[in-house]
C-alpha cells in the first residue's frame, strides 16, 4: 500500500519511520510546508489501523495454516487406516473364499450320505409305520404313550432326522420288549354290554392276553385281536372258568395272590392273518 500525503513538510521522517514499521511505502509530496496537527493526527490513525488489519491477517493465516497441518495429518490417519481396511478385506475375502470350499465340500457329502442312507431312511419309515399300525390294532392299553415313542406317524411321508429316528425306534424297542416281558394290572374304563362305562381292574401279560374284572367283581372279559370272533374287541361273554383265571390273574398282578400258573385263552393269528384260532396261556 501507497500513502501519499500532500503538503507534508515537517515531520516527514517521522512518519516514513512509523510506515516503516508498518511494513509499507509512503510517498511525500507537496510544496514543503509542514502538516497540521489534524493531519498527522489522522495518517497515524490510518497507520494504526494497518497495523491491526496485517495483525489480524497474519493470526488469520496463521490459523489457516494449522488447519491445513491439522487436515493434512488427518488424511494421513485416515489413509493409514484405508490401507489397513484393504488388507483385513483381502484377509477376509480369503477367509469367505476358504470357508465357502468347506460349504460346498460339506453339501457334497451330505448329499452323499443322505444317498447313502436313503435305504436305511426308507425302511426306518417302513418298520414305524408297521409298528404304529401294530399297535393301533393291538389291545387297548396306553396305545398314544407307545406310538408317540415312535420318530412321527409313520409311512412315506414322515419327516425325521436319521440318528434321532433311531434312537426313537430303538427306546420304543425296549419299552415294547419290557411290556412283552411283563405282566401288570391297571385300572380303566371299559364299555360293558348295555353301552354302558364302568372302572374296571384290567390287567395285561406281554402282548398276548389283556383283560379286565369290574370292581364289584361280576363282569370280566377278554381282548380279542384281530381275525378273532371278536374282531378286535372285548369279549364279555367268559364262561366260568375262564372267568375264575380273569379274576385270579388280577388278584396275582395286585399282589393279593400268591404267584401261581393261571391259564387263559388267547388269540394266535395265522401268518395270513385272515383267520384265527386260540390257546391257553399260563
Amino acid at each position: 500500500m501507497v500513502l501519499v500525503c500532500a503538503s507534508l513538510a515537517a515531520g516527514q521522517d517521522g512518519v516514513k519511520e512509523v510506515a516503516a514499521e508498518a511494513g509499507e511505502t509512503v510517498g511525500v509530496v507537496g510544496d514543503g510546508a509542514g502538516p497540521g496537527a489534524e493531519e498527522q493526527e489522522e495518517l497515524l490513525e490510518v497507520l494504526a489501523e494497518l497495523r491491526r488489519v496485517r495483525s489480524a491477517s497474519y493470526g488469520q493465516q496463521r490459523q489457516i495454516e494449522q488447519q491445513v497441518r491439522q487436515w493434512r495429518d488427518r488424511v494421513e490417519t485416515l489413509e493409514g487406516q484405508v490401507e489397513e481396511l484393504r488388507r483385513e478385506e483381502a484377509a477376509l475375502d480369503e477367509q469367505i473364499g476358504g470357508v465357502e470350499k468347506d460349504v460346498l465340500a460339506k453339501k457334497v457329502a451330505l448329499n452323499e450320505a443322505h444317498r447313502r442312507y436313503e435305504p436305511l431312511t426308507q425302511a426306518v419309515r417302513e418298520w414305524t409305520a408297521r409298528s404304529v399300525e401294530q399297535v393301533e390294532k393291538g389291545f387297548p392299553w396306553r396305545q398314544g404313550e407307545r406310538v408317540g415313542r415312535l420318530p412321527g406317524e409313520g409311512g412315506e411321508g414322515m419327516e425325521f432326522d436319521l440318528a434321532g429316528g433311531l434312537g426313537a425306534v430303538w427306546d420304543f424297542f425296549q419299552e415294547e420288549m419290557r411290556m412283552a416281558r411283563s405282566g401288570e394290572a391297571f385300572t380303566t374304563m371299559v364299555e360293558v354290554p348295555g353301552e354302558r362305562q364302568v372302572h374296571v381292574r384290567g390287567f395285561h401279560v406281554g402282548h398276548q392276553v389283556m383283560g379286565y374284572v369290574s370292581e364289584n367283581g361280576r363282569e370280566t372279559g377278554l381282548w380279542r385281536g384281530e381275525g378273532s370272533a371278536a374282531g378286535g374287541a372285548w369279549d364279555h361273554g367268559l364262561d366260568e372258568i375262564t372267568a375264575g383265571a380273569v379274576r385270579e390273574a388280577v388278584r396275582i398282578l395286585d399282589r393279593r395272590a400268591e404267584p401261581a400258573l393261571v391259564g387263559l385263552p388267547f388269540y394266535i393269528g395265522p401268518a395270513g392273518g385272515s383267520k384265527g384260532g386260540s390257546d391257553d396261556a399260563d
